[in-house]
């Protein structure tokens, strides 16, 4: 984890304490839990949105979350992983 802290800017720090206070204090999990539930209807976009997602799914145009996470530098390359 600490290697994510060290790209962060100085003037960004009290910035990610607070943030990762916030998590310490209420992980995500309740948060969302106790969220109420969706009220927006579905519109014909988020239909067709679906729909697209679903067919890039089955053409295969779909990349690994941990390569993409990689290409744009948030995790480290496997050269800098701590034992």
């Amino acid at each position: 984890m600490h290697w994510l802290v060290e790209l962060v800017p100085d003037n960004d720090l009290p910035t990610l304490r607070r943030i990762v206070s916030a998590l310490a204090v209420e992980p995500p999990c309740v948060s969302i839990d106790d969220a109420p539930d969706d009220d927006e209807p579905i519109t014909q976009e988020d239909i067709e949105a679906e729909a697209e997602a679903d067919r890039a799914i089955a053409e295969g145009r779909v990349f690994p979350h941990a390569d993409v996470m990689r290409e744009l530098g948030l995790v480290p390359q496997e050269d800098e992983v701590e034992a």
